[in-house]
């Protein structure tokens, strides 16, 4: 069966058995279909043709999964219900047996015989039947339940070994014939209350696991097996390692670890580890030692730690924290890995502090580097949060000494090096900034000695082109990053042992990423691995003892279940490759400069950077410039000579500026205005564009004579027909105060941009609609990109305006209040409009309000007919199990509006947003369970992205809210989500303490105002990500 693509397969389940002591595992097979593969999957299907493989056999027969039933959907105290299911075996049986528990307890018969009773219902008992069916083989099975009170059910499962040969399965579902006397005068058909593994039951002793329903696909020649699905008292999984026995260690987000042997068996053994840490989002075996890098308040508090096994016994009996770091969370510590070096690579989030390090690759001189005002985000993330942001360090085994490696990065999770010792990862988009031209899409980073890669909060991001930063090797997309891995070692065809896999959350993908040497560096290409719905994928590693790839899914409390892939093809060659040996000796110079990244050097070593800067590969130039930041700036300062023409390298002129202090800033701007940028190429024209903005944001505005020069040298050439040089000038002219970069910008505004992005794979936006409809909706609705940084620059212009251009400036907002993006678009748009105004003199601010009037329609609010109830997440469970199909559309819409989700969560396109997560996605992350357990308990799982802060003061106030801004003396307060007007301003002086929330924004009970049937159609609609046409409705 084939997915929307024709080259990915539908998975397909057969079940496996539980003990009492291991939840069970049921096998998935992924198959991949005999047709031909859309173009980018050919490559596979030709290397399981050379190695003959034989067209793999028709998929096993789905096991079905017992259902809890029961008479209605509302069961009584005290209410006795009775079921019956024909038993018709053909030409008879050798054995039959029936599993099976009932809530609260039942007596089994057939025919008129009585056969046994279960009253334990955490506990499914086995009955043989054999003789009993054998003495009435047309005699009927009869269960009589009772119900004690609360949730009822009965779910059972029939086996019979046939006597001709084969296996027949019957499970307890609608099908069976339910009745409230012996007798069966009132018989109807059963209703499905729930699928065994559903809450409020959970997984029953003795019964086999239900199939997780994944939807996964995968590419031909490759299968999916569930090796094990995570009960929930072992918390919601989000990273994993392989220890020196091929065992794996997993550790759930909040928790302890736990270790998975035995892999190959149908009921693998999970034990939990004897640890005072756990809560890891990056683990790694070395030998006999097990690093964690613990990322909440567990052992002494987070930091890398590393436990040893010291007297043989297979347990890790010490423990050592072998460096703290402060932060946690969703932006805190994650991944450790084991680099070719045999240091130990650690990666953290940009809202994660340096570790204290006592080396640098790179001078640590960073700072913002944006020539003007940044706009913090409109909702308040990371406000406050400046350079370096994300980061790479390196260790010894010891965790002695500690190197920053790479800085710049939003938020990646994992590392991985190749086969040549290169270290990638795969770092995030702030998907709230999707329309903005500061949006950067998810993308695969080459982190080499020293990279900066640009993550500033707010507007302030850096393009890729800075040359003070590094490109990414390729854009993926809108997504949630986690794990990444390369297919070393994997019994994987040869293009896939050599690929990059990474892990995307949010649309529950994984990636094959498949890397070229690109001079220095390298470019890559991507495809889709695996995909499921849902399918939280978080971490995956390699197996080097069976070559498999296991991958969990979970996080943020969603179901976890840990899965393999394998190869049906086996190890097949990648087929004669030849080595680019010019890539391999660029890679060569390259590591040679960064072999320099220390302090310190001779003479010589200046030569070879100074040659090392003018070279042609962008990846030489930056190791070089990193290099020559370590050096004295006084000892090669006066290399920087005026020779006309190209003169000295730019990437020198850069350098001076990050480690100078200022005395050289008329050297500096000499050496640049010497510089005939007629003679530069493009890549050339933006450093030297760049290079003016490093001198000026590192020693302020140039005196007025050159300043004079160089603005009407810009101004001779503005605007271009490149639309990134004219930003790159525009910002560059309102500095400079040109009195005619307003009237020259704005027509750049009014004309629709030039630069359209081609839109990400439809297949891709089906799997997630928080991005999907986002993206959609921009679309049909540009967001003018280009016109949107003109503006954002124009807002600090001082000279140059009329009332004709002001009137035409702020009328320029009014036309983009039907374009679409991310969560704060419209906050980014209003806050530039807001500085803007600010900075108009006083006599025509009014004017210009008037002009531009807030037109945010407030949304109604439907009242519930109800009745109100309190409902536990273990009811609405138990409803919703009974009653989610033929829904009433247009009162889920109305429901949604009722609980009040439209003024903190986007969903559909629609509604505010920003103070809580787009919930149009939450089919993709979230089963029925997780999605209820959300929406009743909303503090259970509260991220990052939404927590609030609890400030204590000094005279003993609390305060509790968002964080929205913040600078070195003040901080801006947000206290409710649905009073966005009213914010507290907090002097830093008068504060105390300052600790995360663990009380969720969303306040508990908004559901009770619902009756079961509002309940039901809310449910649907949040699942239906709001279609109208889903399965889930009825004729609306």
């Amino acid at each position: 069966m084939t997915s929307e693509s024709g080259a990915l397969v539908r998975v397909v389940a057969v079940g496996g058995l539980i003990t009492a002591m291991v939840t069970a595992v049921a096998v998935w097979r992924v198959l991949g279909p005999a047709g031909t593969p859309e173009t980018g999957v050919s490559s596979l299907a030709a290397a399981a043709r050379d190695v003959s493989t034989p067209p793999p056999a028709a998929p096993r027969p789905v096991a079905p999964a017992p259902e809890w039933i029961w008479s209605t959907a509302t069961p009584q105290s005290g209410e006795r219900v009775w079921f019956r299911r024909t038993l018709d075996f053909g030409n008879g049986v050798e054995r039959v047996t029936l599993t099976i528990t009932c809530d609260n307890s039942a007596e089994v018969f057939v025919g008129d015989e009585r056969v046994g009773r279960t009253a334990d219902w955490p506990k499914a008992v086995v009955i043989d039947l054999t003789a009993a069916v054998a003495r009435a083989p047309s005699s009927p099975l009869i269960i009589a339940a009772e119900n004690e009170g609360g949730p009822a059910g009965v779910v059972a499962i029939i086996d019979a070994d046939l006597a001709g040969g084969g296996q027949h399965r019957i499970v307890t579902d609608a099908t069976w014939i339910a009745a409230t006397d012996p007798a069966f005068a009132t018989s109807r058909s059963a209703v499905s209350v729930g699928t065994h593994g559903d809450e409020p039951w959970g997984m029953i002793a003795g019964l086999p696991a239900p199939p997780i329903d994944r939807q996964i696909t995968t590419l031909p020649g490759f299968a999916v097996d569930l090796v094990y699905r995570v009960p929930g008292q072992q918390g919601s999984w989000v990273s994993l390692a392989v220890d020196d026995r091929g065992r794996l260690i997993a550790s759930p987000q909040s928790g302890g670890l736990y270790r998975i042997d035995r892999l190959q068996s149908p009921t693998p053994r999970v034990l939990p580890l004897d640890t005072p840490v756990g809560s890891s989002q990056g683990l790694l075996c070395v030998e006999q030692d097990l690093y964690v890098m613990v990322n909440e308040d567990r052992g002494d508090g987070p930091g890398l730690y590393r436990g040893r096994d010291t007297n043989g016994d297979d347990q890790y009996d010490t423990w050592q924290r072998l460096r703290a770091i402060r932060g946690g969370g969703e932006h805190g510590p994650h991944a450790v890995t084991l680099g070719p070096d045999g240091m130990i690579y650690v990666v953290a989030g940009n809202h994660t502090p340096l570790p204290e390090p006592e080396r640098f690759t790179a001078p640590p001189v960073w700072d913002e580097d944006t020539l003007l005002p940044r706009l913090w985000d409109a909702r308040g993330h990371a406000v406050g949060i400046m350079a370096p942001g994300g980061w790479v360090c390196r260790t010894d085994r010891d965790g002695r000494t500690w190197e920053v490696v790479a800085t710049g990065f939003r938020n990646p999770y994992d590392l991985a090096f190749n086969a040549d010792g290169e270290l990638f990862t795969y770092d995030a988009d702030m998907e709230w900034d999707m329309g903005a031209p500061w949006y950067r899409p998810t993308r695969i980073n080459h982190v080499v000695s020293g990279a900066e890669f640009g993550w500033r909060s707010g507007s302030a991001k850096w393009p890729s082109s800075y040359p003070d930063s590094l490109p990414a090797v390729v854009d993926i997309g809108p997504g949630s990053p986690t794990g990444v891995l390369f297919g070393t070692g994997a019994h994987f065809p040869g293009r896939y042992r050599e690929a990059l896999f990474a892990l995307d959350w949010t649309f529950g993908t994984i990636y094959a990423v498949h890397l070229t040497p690109d001079g220095a560096s390298y470019r890559g290409s991507f495809e889709t691995f695996i995909t499921g719905r849902p399918l939280p994928v978080a971490d995956a590693v390699i197996n080097p003892t069976d070559g498999a790839m296991y991958f969990v899914v979970g996080g943020r409390g969603t179901q976890s279940a840990l899965f393999r892939v394998r190869s049906l093809a086996g190890s097949a060659p990648a087929g004669a490759t030849t080595r680019d040996e010019e890539a391999a000796r660029l890679r060569g110079l390259r590591r040679g400069f960064e072999r320099l990244h220390r302090p310190a050097g001779s003479g010589d070593d200046v030569d070879a950077l100074w040659r090392g800067l003018a070279h042609d590969d962008r990846f030489v130039r930056f190791a070089a410039r990193v290099a020559l930041e370590h050096q004295p700036l006084e000892g090669w300062i006066d290399r920087l000579e005026v020779t006309g023409g190209l003169g000295p390298p730019l990437e020198a002129v850069m350098a001076a500026a990050r480690t100078g202090d200022g005395t050289h800033r008329d050297r500096l701007v000499g050496v640049l205005l010497g510089i005939d940028e007629d003679t530069l190429d493009r890549d050339r024209r933006l450093a030297w564009l760049r290079a003016w903005t490093l001198v000026f944001a590192r020693t302020g505005a140039p005196p007025p004579r050159p300043r004079e020069t160089l603005r009407r040298r810009l101004e001779s050439v503005y605007p271009t027909s490149d639309p990134e040089v004219d930003r790159a000038l525009c910002e560059l002219l309102v500095f400079l105060d040109s009195p005619r970069v307003v009237a020259r910008t704005l027509p750049l505004m009014e004309n629709p941009d030039t630069e359209v992005a081609p839109p990400p794979d439809a297949a891709l936006l089906a799997r997630s609609a928080s991005y999907g409809n986002v993206i959609t909706q921009m679309i049909a609705a540009p967001p003018q990109r280009q016109a949107i940084h003109h503006a954002l620059t124009l807002r600090h212009a001082t000279s140059g305006w009329t009332p004709a251009l002001r009137d035409r400036y702020f009328d320029w907002f009014e036309a983009m209040r039907h374009a679409s993006g991310g969560l704060s678009f419209p906050g980014f748009l209003d806050g530039i409009r807001t500085e803007a105004l600010a900075n108009m003199p006083p006599s025509e601010r009014d004017r210009l309000t008037a002009r531009t009037p807030d037109t945010t329609p407030a949304p109604e609010r439907p009242t519930p007919a109800g009745p109100p109830r309190l409902w536990t997440t273990r009811e609405v469970v138990t409803l919703a199990g009974a009653g989610l199909t033929g829904r009433d559309w247009q009162r889920g819409r109305r429901m949604y509006q009722a609980a009040r989700c439209a003024e903190c969560h986007r969903f559909a396109g629609t509604g505010r947003g920003g103070v809580g997560p787009d919930l149009t996605a939450v089919a993709t992350r979230f089963t029925v369970p997780d999605l209820v357990r959300a929406l009743v308990e909303p503090s259970a799982t509260i991220s990052d992205q939404y927590q609030q802060t609890e400030l204590l003061l000094a005279d003993g106030t609390l305060l509790v809210g968002r964080i929205v801004n913040e600078t070195a003396d003040e901080i801006t307060l947000l206290p409710s989500p649905f009073a966005p007007e009213h914010r507290v301003v907090v002097v830093k002086q008068d504060v105390r303490d300052r600790t995360p929330s663990q009380l969720s924004p969303m306040m508990p009970g908004l559901l009770n105002p619902l009756g079961p049937e509002e309940l039901l159609d809310l449910l649907a609609y949040l699942l239906a990500e709001g279609d109208s046409r889903s399965s889930y409705f009825g004729d609306s």
